[in-house]
């Protein structure tokens, strides 16, 4: 059964302050129990009346506008609903009136840590619930007596009236958890009631409280020798009675929660044992335990290695200024993690990514260290093919990753973007391969124009981009050169298989040290709509013609999300292997005055700059709720960094998913992007959602800042492998390669993979034969309006 269809036990909450509602309101937010609030003892009275449903237990403000003398703790004692009475009055007389009444407690409110109280409370009547007390006594006043008071903190109660009595019906009740006898009664008193208990039951497994009317020493200490674990004078105060009931209870959770540990921890060493490369070391370094995975990855057994220095496996390969590091972290009671290259007996190489621990005493001083290890050694193998990506293959100049990774930083740089004018003509005229070998040609032609601190970047199809990173260049001269570069290029005439061709340039110019790309992208534009062959980005004359604009879209935005504009559109996830559609992703269209579809490219960025965008968010991720609520399907919600750390943002997810039930069937896109394995609420975020049920893909991936080390951090289900590669792996074997390996590293560590763009017959297939999982694209399905899935 889903949670969501699991009846909730019911709160009344009776208070007059919205703002102490609210505060219950969140800290109840993802608890089992449903709120009833009222603000008044008149409308309180009135749901009372009128009611069918049980009530769990009330919170009570004592002191409200209609109520200033306990008449709404009255009210609800009057139905037998279990009562919190909360009161911030200082009014002593009250005090003890509402306290000689059966209340579960009183408490005075000062500041939130006392209803965080009420909370934990609340909880612990949910546990008492499924507790059972045996009540032991020969007098009926004090039977009477105890039942009341346990009944008052829920628990469900069994009584007996002497010591023969008890073990029989101890016998009849195994579950029962804690015993309260009297000492003075007949057949068999208390202390030959716990003599004959502790014959079967150890003080841990079930505790018992004698209660006595006799104020001797002896009879104290005789109960507790013979495994009593507590003792109570008659008369006794409540609070005495309670605090006793509930220090035993908490003792046996305790030793219950230490057994659980207990078991955990082996069951955790056993699963780390079996997963990973583990060893242990004393202070000196000498190898004191060994998995099997151990013995297994370096070919030695287990009496080669012990005793012996962790040295045996160390391959000189791995520079001393690593080690030198390692020790100097360990020591200094510290963990250490890097990648570490070792050798095997046979004297073969691996890699291992390796985390040390130092483990230390009471005291504080390292005892011994513990050393878990993956043998990363394919990985990095792989990795070399995807740092080729910093790399453009068809000229070997950097890419746009490369530029990206070099604009970090606060110094100010010069960016210069270069443009062939018309270069797709160029490409469907003479084709592809000559249009590459123009390309290659050209970026050759550049590098030799090349001078002083600049440096040469390739951007996909026809752009070439030159950075400046002397700050104190001269941006006057930095113009002249590139005056110079495009008239040297465009008199340039290349010759190709025969073919004399001259191309014309246009390029951008951008200084700063932010966003530099997108204003020399931005001035690059300019100068192609000028029909200028150059032009520097100025905030003067750019930035209000793209204030207008961004205006322009804002407002359209606004008016979309109140007027419902905002529709929801679904790209059917095909699997490959069955061809039946088994996912979706959730996709957003703002409908224009004439109802049609206007793609996200051209507002999305937008919103993302204002505080629009987490509204477009919410509207995905409804849409996306009510659409597969009743279909057998998963979808997938697209997240960027910035929905992930708002705290607002992640508590709207989280509820909405509980809320309808769709845990199992919610898939987070994270779109790939610079820094994101280095943001901890990403990781934070991924386990919180991964505790509900939801799953993880990272979108785009194979662009921008692919890694696999933060894939193995992330711990995602999906890699959508990015459509630039995609399209090309039918014609251009170094996609292939990379999609490949993509789907070769994620198969290892059990993560689907997910084609994006797949266009045609031909793509599709060679996804198939790449053992890519799922396919994407027009090739299937464009994305649809729910209305169009129906048909």
């Amino acid at each position: 059964m889903k949670s969501s269809d699991m009846k909730k036990q019911r709160i009344l909450i009776v208070e007059d302050s919205k703002l102490i509602i609210t505060l219950y309101k969140q800290l109840f937010q993802l608890e089992p129990f449903e709120l009833i609030t009222h603000r008044s003892y008149e409308s309180a009275k009135a749901f009372m009346e009128s009611t069918h449903e049980p009530i769990f237990a009330a919170i009570v403000d004592l002191n409200l506008p209609d109520s200033q003398n306990g008449e709404v703790v009255d009210l609800i004692l009057a139905h037998q609903i279990p009562t919190i009475v909360l009161s911030g009055s200082e009014n002593t007389q009250l005090l003890e009136k509402i306290q000689q009444k059966p209340i579960v407690d009183y408490i005075y409110k000062k500041d939130k840590k006392d209803f965080e109280a009420v909370v934990a409370l609340i909880h612990r009547l949910a546990l008492n619930q499924q507790m059972k007390i045996l009540i032991v006594d020969d007098s009926s006043t004090y039977l009477a007596l105890y039942a009341d008071l346990l009944h008052r903190q829920l628990f469900n109660v069994v009584k007996a009236n002497d010591g023969l009595e008890a073990l029989g019906v101890l016998a009849q009740n195994p579950d029962i958890k804690l015993i309260i006898s009297d000492y003075e009664m007949p057949k068999k008193n208390g202390l030959q009631l716990v003599e004959a208990i502790r014959e079967h039951f150890t003080k841990e497994e079930l505790p018992i409280i004698i209660v006595s009317a006799v104020n001797d020493h002896t009879i104290n200490g005789q109960c507790l020798k013979a495994g009593a674990n507590d003792f109570i004078y008659k008369p006794f105060k409540h609070e005495e009675f309670y605090s006793r009931i509930y220090l035993n209870i908490n003792f046996i959770e305790y030793l219950d929660e230490i057994e659980k540990n207990q078991r955990l921890l082996k069951q955790y060493k056993f699963a780390v044992d079996e997963s990973n490369i583990v060893s242990k070391a004393n202070i000196h370094g000498e190898i004191t335990y060994v998995n099997d995975a151990f013995c297994t990855v370096t070919g030695y057994t287990r009496e080669e290695l012990i005793g012996q220095n962790h040295n045996i496996v160390r391959n000189l390969d791995t520079p001393t200024d690593t080690y030198r590091e390692l020790w100097s972290t360990i020591l200094d009671k510290k963990v250490w993690h890097g990648v570490i290259k070792n050798r095997k007996k046979n004297r073969d190489y691996y890699y291992v990514d390796t985390t040390i621990i130092p483990i230390l005493n009471k005291v504080g001083d390292i005892e011994e260290f513990i050393s878990i290890r993956h043998d990363v050694t394919k990985l990095i193998e792989q990795q070399v093919i995807i740092h080729k990506q910093t790399t453009d293959e068809l000229t070997g100049l950097f890419n746009r990753q490369k530029l990206l990774e070099d604009l970090e930083g606060t110094e100010e740089k010069t960016l210069i973007l270069l443009n062939i004018d018309s270069f797709k003509e160029i490409n469907d005229f003479y084709g592809f391969e000559i249009a590459d070998e123009l390309l290659a040609m050209t970026a050759v032609k550049i590098e030799a124009l090349v001078q002083g601190s600049l440096k040469l970047y390739k951007f996909p199809a026809d752009e070439f981009v030159l950075m400046c990173e002397d700050s104190s260049s001269d941006l006057k001269e930095i113009e002249i050169f590139v005056e110079h570069l495009i008239e040297t290029l465009q008199s340039t005439h290349w010759h190709i298989n025969d073919q004399e061709m001259a191309l014309n340039w246009s390029a951008g110019i951008a200084h700063g040290n932010d966003k530099l790309l997108i204003k020399a992208d931005f001035a690059l534009q300019h100068a192609k709509n000028q029909k200028m062959n150059h032009y520097v980005y100025s905030e003067a004359n750019m930035d209000f013609e793209q204030y207008g604009n961004n205006l322009k879209w804002i407002k359209k935005i606004k008016t979309g999300l109140l007027e419902n504009k905002f529709v929801a559109y679904f790209q059917p996830i095909v699997d490959n292997k069955t061809l039946e559609v088994v996912k979706f992703e959730s996709l957003i269209r703002l409908m224009d005055n004439d109802n049609k579809p206007i793609s996200p490219y051209f507002f999305l960025d937008i919103a993302k700059k204002t505080k629009l965008y987490s509204s477009l968010t919410r509207a995905v991720m409804t849409h996306a709720c009510e659409f597969i609520k009743e279909r057998s399907e998963t979808i997938s919600v697209n997240l960027s960094l910035a929905d992930i750390v708002s705290d607002e943002m992640v508590t709207f997810l989280e509820k909405t998913i509980l809320d309808n039930g769709l845990q199992n069937k919610i898939i987070f896109e994270i779109v790939e992007s610079e820094g994101i394995e280095e943001k901890s609420q990403v990781v934070a975020f991924i386990k919180r959602m991964k505790a509900h049920g939801c799953q993880f893909a990272i979108d785009d991936f194979g662009t921008g800042y692919s890694n696999f080390e933060y894939l193995i951090k992330l711990d995602v289900d999906f890699i959508k492998i990015d459509g630039s590669i995609i399209k090309k792996i039918c014609n251009d074997s170094n996609a292939a390669v990379v999609a490949a390996t993509i789907v070769d590293f994620a198969s290892k560590l059990g993560i689907k993979t997910i084609a994006e763009f797949v266009e045609n017959e031909a793509i599709f297939n060679k996804c198939v034969k790449l053992g890519i999982d799922y396919s994407q694209g027009y090739y299937f399905s464009q994305p649809l309006s729910q209305e169009e899935l129906k048909k």
